[in-house]
């Protein structure tokens, strides 16, 4: 009958409306999120890079210290067995550093790659129909990208955009 009929396609309407609203605060969230973990993430890279810079100036301060050694030697001022120790215990140190710079650009590196992304399309999406009421056929199109129906009356929505519902 067309009453049953008209109030399926109302229920179904404000179950879509609830949806997509559902989906606007989600991914709200989702983007305040991701932009907090960005700027935690640039000031990580930040102090991790600065590490660096002092890694490095420590492994230029060694090889003075190294090339002072090699002059006390070279002057008599220490002998050989001394002054290989101390050469290897230089070295030693220098090799844990390399390591260490090495460790920390890797880090930088697997920082700078591993970002979520925002969709400016998305956001614009939830900017522009975040304080509707009622479903439209714009907001409706914006975020849907499909409705299926099923025979035993279930709904799914497929969207535009990722699924964030399944993602949470």
């Amino acid at each position: 009958s067309p009453h049953v009929l008209s109030l399926d396609i109302m229920l179904r309407t404000m179950l879509v409306f609830r949806a997509i609203r559902d989906y606007i605060h989600l991914a709200d969230k989702n983007r305040k999120k991701a932009k907090i973990f960005q700027k935690d993430r640039q000031r990580t890279i930040r102090a991790e890079i600065q590490s660096i810079g002092s890694l490095q100036e420590e492994i230029a301060r060694l090889k003075q210290d190294k090339l002072k050694l090699y002059e006390k030697y070279c002057a008599d001022k220490l002998d050989r067995n001394a002054y290989l120790a101390e050469k290897t215990a230089i070295d030693e140190r220098m090799a844990k550093l390399e390591t260490d710079i090495s460790s920390t650009e890797e880090r930088v590196s697997g920082l700078e790659e591993h970002s979520p992304e925002i969709s400016s399309e998305l956001e614009a999406a939830c900017v522009a129909f975040q304080n509707e009421t009622a479903l439209t056929y714009d907001m409706a199109h914006a975020f849907v990208d499909r409705i299926v129906v099923y025979a035993e009356g279930n709904t799914e929505i497929r969207w535009r955009f990722k699924d964030i519902f399944a993602e949470e």
